[in-house]
């Protein structure tokens, strides 16, 4: 349960990202074409004094966006995941410097990989369907 609860936390703040591509759209996205990009957050709460720990996860995947007239479809496939405890050397950022302790396992939950659109009217959103 509380993993479902984290990726919902997590897909919320895609589609927030999603739609704030949006705002430009009309400029942006030529119809008829898809963009994939690739795609990172991370959530992490730790210290950096002289010792510094951290506690966290990161998400990495791809976002692919096809612009259909005022309608952008939006799906987020290959996402992977990492989690992180414990100390790290300064200039150290776990998630890119693989170890032991870091290393990214696929997300397989129901509905990763579902389509949603970006309706926009104006500039500005309409409808997210």
């Amino acid at each position: 349960k509380g993993l479902l609860c984290c990726l919902i936390m997590r897909s919320f703040t895609f589609l927030l990202g999603c739609v704030a591509l949006v705002s430009g759209a009309s400029q942006f996205f030529e119809p008829g074409m898809e963009y994939v990009y690739m795609m990172e957050t991370s959530i992490n709460t730790g210290t950096g004094d002289l010792s510094p720990h951290m506690s966290g996860f990161t998400v990495k995947g791809e976002l692919r966006v096809q612009a259909d007239g005022d309608t952008l479809n939006i799906q987020i496939i290959n996402l992977r995941q990492s989690y992180f405890n414990g100390p790290y050397a300064a200039g150290y950022w776990p998630y890119q410097n693989m170890d032991a302790r870091t290393r990214y396992i696929p997300v397989n939950e129901e509905y990763v990989e579902a389509i949603f659109s970006v309706i926009y009217e104006n500039g500005k959103v309409k409808e997210i369907t």
